[in-house]
């Protein structure tokens, strides 16, 4: 039986790393310590989740995983006694997200793994941002990975591997995730159950859009409303660049939806940032005659009534701006005043 056959994932691209993970449960060398690098939306979680599912999965013989026994219900409800998700928390005396994850969350995810499973089954921790560790906290993790307990299996998932202390990366299997082609993004969205009602424009709208990310195609087939937001945020862009300071000053409070946790606000202007590095991309593309791999399709018009006010010094000078831009955020700068700073520049 070929190894496709034998397991029930459901993931868009990523070929190689899942033929990877698949061979190792199937010839039981299944590691303890992984690290998914890649920047989001390309299936490092899903893939975590599938892996994770099909070693935990008793419903065999058959696909893993099953999702009919007692293990991979549990863990599909997010209630396996035997897998712990290691996550930022929220700080009790500001109320808002901790930068890190705190040291005393590694002691407690030590304490749980060298206790004896609940289900006799793998021990399993998961830890999605594993680039919010800070020094103490990667050198708790550190003394985990070098002094496996039996049958532990650790994911961590990061967006850049330079984030990370090299003693880390030194003690894990790291698969770096790859954009997908759009071809196989198209075709995963046309053969989801979610995506009748859609015709195959519109799948391909979105596969162009996600610009090799698969869960971003997804997240916009799912969520009408950020699908909105991002062609907001373009045409917001457009806008922009004519518009004099005062009318510049009036969207910013219309582009972001300002909260009290900074930390939302920095996720808000990041994603803003993203979008428009997007849509640059792609003037930058049709003024080098390269128009077969803009992203935007649907703004192909625009991009081409826009080019000329965009010198490719001007394009360059606004990427470096919003650069400077995310360093200034992680310095604790006021946000707002970050975003006005670099609008008045555009």
């Amino acid at each position: 039986m070929s190894i496709e056959k034998q397991f029930n994932w459901h993931i868009c691209g990523q070929e190689k790393i899942i033929d990877f993970l698949q061979s190792a449960i199937l010839n039981d060398r299944v590691a303890h310590g992984y690290l998914f690098v890649g920047p989001a939306n390309l299936g490092k979680y899903a893939v975590a989740k599938e892996f994770i599912g099909s070693i935990l999965c008793q419903g065999q013989p058959g696909p893993m995983p099953c999702g009919e026994c007692f293990h991979c219900r549990q863990f599909k409800n997010g209630l396996h006694p035997d897998v712990y998700i290691v996550e930022r928390i929220i700080d009790d005396k500001t109320g808002k997200l901790k930068k890190d994850i705190a040291i005393d969350q590694i002691r407690d995810l030590k304490s749980r793994l060298q206790q004896a499973t609940f289900l006799n089954s793998y021990k399993i921790a998961i830890i999605p941002e594993a680039q919010y560790f800070n020094k103490n906290t990667a050198n708790a993790l550190l003394k985990i990975l070098e002094e496996p307990t039996n049958k532990t299996v650790i994911i961590l998932i990061a967006d850049d591997a330079n984030k990370l202390p090299q003693t880390i990366i030194s003690r894990c299997q790291v698969l770096k995730f790859l954009p997908v082609a759009a071809k196989k993004i198209n075709d995963y969205l046309m053969g989801l159950d979610g995506f009748s009602g859609f015709d195959g424009s519109e799948a391909k709208l979105l596969a162009r859009l996600s610009q090799g990310k698969p869960g971003r195609a997804i997240s916009f087939l799912q969520n009408r409303q950020l699908k909105e937001k991002y062609l907001g945020d373009i045409n917001n862009f457009f806008k922009l660049t004519k518009a004099d300071f005062s009318a510049r000053f009036k969207t910013i409070e219309e582009i972001i939806d300002w909260h009290k946790d900074d930390t939302v606000n920095i996720k808000q202007i990041n994603n803003l940032f993203d979008n428009w590095q997007s849509i640059l991309r792609d003037i930058l593309l049709v003024k080098s005659e390269n128009e077969p791999l803009v992203a935007n399709i649907n703004f192909f018009e625009a991009i081409n009534k826009n080019k000329e006010l965009f010198s490719f010094n001007k394009i360059q000078a606004i990427l470096a701006g919003i650069n400077q831009a995310r360093t200034y955020l992680k310095q604790n700068i006021n946000t707002k005043s970050v975003l006005e700073n670099l609008i008045i520049n555009l």
